[in-house]
């Protein structure tokens, strides 16, 4: 919206958030399990696959990228303390401005410790941790991260708190990634167990949004980055263990 000001783009942003149907849930936008643009200490179940998409405004990406892009990814929790997934990030053709190209990553979180009644669970991980070229020229999406999570089980809701610290370890990752403490809250109501509303602040901006799990299946979030920039995105679940 290049020639809207500001405050109309906040305002629209703003509206469209408080406009989206209580059925819209959490899947951070890396393709790792999370809240919205931060890793979690929480997992699947093992045995669950997912894929997904999402869509990304201008804003939210690398300053090399000056267009809208957006990703899609496969994720895997084949053991009950590891997660793996794979992530492309579409790049325009810079001779005709197509999206022919791909920036490819590859993720990692490993499960410490499980959540217990006082302790939370704890996890680290990192996201583009492999480069094609054996150097950090291309990982635009590195970093690497500690987190823990903790829900508390309250009467009319459940809130879940999540904190951790990342750094990037390539100057290529810019802002794109977790740099330094980031943390977040999400309320999930006891009367609508598969709707979350989430608040975050992902090192960089904050974040405000709502995610949801439709048909046991098919996940949905979508939420304002820096009160400015619409993200959302979906994934689907398939259990290949009962």
């Amino acid at each position: 919206m290049p020639n809207l000001t500001l405050e109309v783009r906040r305002f629209l942003s703003i509206l469209f958030f408080v406009c989206l149907p209580a059925w819209l849930c959490a899947q951070a936008t890396s393709g790792s399990i999370g809240l919205l643009n931060i890793p979690s200490a929480e997992m699947q179940k093992d045995g669950t696959f997912l894929f997904g998409a999402n869509y990304l405004p201008q804003e939210f990406t690398p300053s090399r990228l000056s267009y809208d892009s957006g990703n899609y990814y496969l994720n895997l929790t084949f053991l009950p303390f590891m997660e793996v997934n794979y992530r492309m990030v579409l790049l325009q053709n810079a001779k005709t401005s197509k999206y022919t190209e791909q920036d490819r990553t590859f993720g990692l979180k490993l499960k410490l410790f499980k959540e217990k009644k006082i302790l939370p669970a704890i996890a680290i991980g990192g996201g583009d941790i492999y480069s094609e070229h054996g150097d950090d020229v291309n990982k635009t999406f590195g970093s690497y991260y500690a987190v823990s999570s903790k829900n508390l089980k309250l009467k009319a809701c459940n809130v879940g708190v999540t904190m951790g610290f990342g750094f990037n370890d390539s100057p290529a990752s810019e802002n794109t990634q977790v740099h330094g403490f980031f943390g977040g809250v999400s309320v999930t109501p006891s009367c609508l167990q598969q709707v979350s509303f989430v608040a975050e602040y992902d090192s960089n901006t904050l974040n405000v949004g709502a995610t949801a799990l439709l048909f046991k299946h098919l996940y949905l979030h979508a939420f304002v980055h820096d009160f400015e920039n619409v993200v959302g995105g979906f994934a689907y679940k398939i259990y290949l263990k009962k």
